[in-house]
């Protein structure tokens, strides 16, 4: 294979891995709405209006904030799993979204990325293994999450 034939392949693997990422982690998204709408036992159309406008860590911490209320018992868990999901929104699915992906050499990364809160430039992804690791995390997480919850609602 040539170099830039293995190029290609390099690049189609990464963009189908960022791909991955962003739906699974639109399923945690839907997923929170869904828990948020049970938990209130309220209709798609409202549970839309209400939580539509929301940020990821808005809806996630609505949601932490209501299932606590209703299940002070589970106080940790709840508080654990929407810890996980924010710590996966701000540490992985902005530096995913955000990120100028292009191989940097002199970094040895696959892409860099300049977070808005300390506006420095971070090298989050060195190689695809680290996006498998990205992923693997965020299905845990996403199974976790309906664990926790397919019990109380």
């Amino acid at each position: 294979m040539s170099e830039e034939e293995e190029d290609a392949e390099r690049d189609h693997d990464i963009k189908y891995r960022i791909g991955e990422f962003i739906v699974t982690f639109s399923q945690l998204e839907s997923s929170i709405r869904t828990l948020l709408e049970l938990s209130l036992n309220i209709d798609d159309d409202l549970a839309a209006t209400l939580t539509t406008p929301y940020s990821f860590s808005q809806l996630c911490n609505v949601a932490r904030s209501v299932l606590r209320t209703k299940f002070s018992e589970r106080a940790d868990e709840i508080d654990g799993i929407f810890a996980s999901c924010l710590g996966l929104h701000e540490n992985k699915r902005n530096p995913i979204v955000h990120a100028h992906w292009d191989y940097h050499y002199s970094e040895g990364a696959l892409s860099s990325y300049r977070s808005a809160r300390s506006m420095k430039e971070t090298y989050p992804f060195t190689d695809i293994a680290a996006l498998d690791q990205a992923i693997e995390k965020l299905q845990a997480t996403h199974t976790e999450l309906w664990a926790i919850f397919t019990d109380i609602i």
